[in-house]
């Protein structure tokens, strides 16, 4: 549930932006480009006018005018669509990674040799190991320890018995 909360609200703020900056933008190019602001409701009813009178695409720059007012939504919802994919984490470390990358190229890369500090002996060696732990038993050895046990445990029990 707090997942699906915290993806709503990252959608929010990534639609909230986005949509800031795409209206701006597109708003600005529209303008810039044909004089034709799509937010302000005369321009609309100016086309109205123009289409109720008969007007007919002629030229090129015409189907490029057109082609730019269908496509002013479904521009917003694909991009807006690749934004909500992005790892934002990622992006905003980006350039850290860059850095680090960079200083491992300038100063690590071209040493041949490779130093290791602070490398105690966390471990003992396998040989000091072997002396550490008890020699392995033969079968003889360990069939007469359990010879021994069997004996005592024996002689308890008769001492028990007597009592």
């Amino acid at each position: 549930m707090l997942k699906k909360l915290l993806r709503l609200l990252k959608l929010l703020v990534i639609a909230a932006l986005w949509t800031w900056i795409y209206v701006l933008s597109a708003d600005w190019l529209m303008i810039k480009a044909w004089n034709f602001n799509f937010l302000s409701v005369n321009d609309w009813r100016t086309i109205n006018i123009f289409w109720q009178n008969g007007g007919i695409i002629k030229e090129s720059k015409d189907y490029l005018f057109l082609g730019t007012l269908l496509l002013i939504v479904p521009l917003w919802y694909w991009v807006l669509r690749l934004l909500c994919r992005i790892n934002w984490l990622n992006l905003l470390l980006a350039p850290f990674i860059w850095y680090n990358n960079y200083i491992i190229r300038k100063y690590g890369a071209d040493s041949k040799r490779i130093i290791l500090k602070n490398l105690g002996k966390s471990r003992p060696v396998k040989e000091e190991l072997a002396a550490m732990m008890p020699k392995a038993k033969s079968r003889e050895e360990m069939n007469l320890e359990a010879e021994q046990i069997r004996s005592s445990l024996q002689e308890k029990l008769q001492k028990r018995k007597e009592k």
